[in-house]
């Protein structure tokens, strides 16, 4: 096996709803897909949201696996298969995008913040919306605002490296 794909099965965070929402489905793959995963499905257009129900530390189904995972390369697996950053780089930019998730997560927990989405990607669009919100009224607590610091920046490395935004980085 090549390094590139022991970063991918090392990181995970594309399938675990960490990176990404939801899969397409193309309508020509729904028979082959729906052998391996459950999708969602219209006449000419399916998903299936993040985290995926076959991941489970690594991908259970890599080789059937859909065509837009397939197709899917961030820009830290690009920028490493181009030679610009060495694996260790590669990994360590993976386990801080992890630690960060880790800490939200944890501040999540602190602030008896309920989010609806199962995927990490939606909750931190919607807590993101909801302390932006927070903050232009200023009812925003100082737990709070460290949440919201630390969405920016999980926002912004995973722009710079994976290619990848949750809000304008802007924000």
């Amino acid at each position: 096996m090549d390094d590139s794909y022991n970063i991918c099965l090392a990181c995970g965070i594309c399938c675990d709803g960490g990176l990404i929402g939801f899969v397409q489905i193309e309508a020509d793959e729904f028979i082959e897909v729906r052998k391996v995963l459950e999708i969602e499905e219209s006449d000419t257009i399916g998903f299936f949201l993040q985290p995926c129900s076959k991941f489970c530390s690594h991908c259970t189904i890599y080789e059937e696996r859909p065509k837009q995972c397939r197709k899917f390369e961030c820009q830290l697996l690009q920028s490493y298969d181009s030679g610009q950053i060495s694996f260790q780089s590669a990994d360590e930019v993976v386990h801080e995008v992890k630690q960060k998730r880790s800490v939200i997560e944890d501040q999540i927990i602190e602030l008896n913040i309920v989010l609806r989405p199962a995927s990490f990607y939606f909750q931190v669009i919607e807590l993101n919306k909801f302390l932006n919100e927070k903050e232009i009224n200023s009812s925003i607590v100082q737990n709070e605002m460290h949440l919201l610091s630390n969405l920016r920046s999980l926002n912004l490395l995973v722009n710079q490296h994976f290619g990848v935004t949750f809000f304008p980085v802007n924000e």
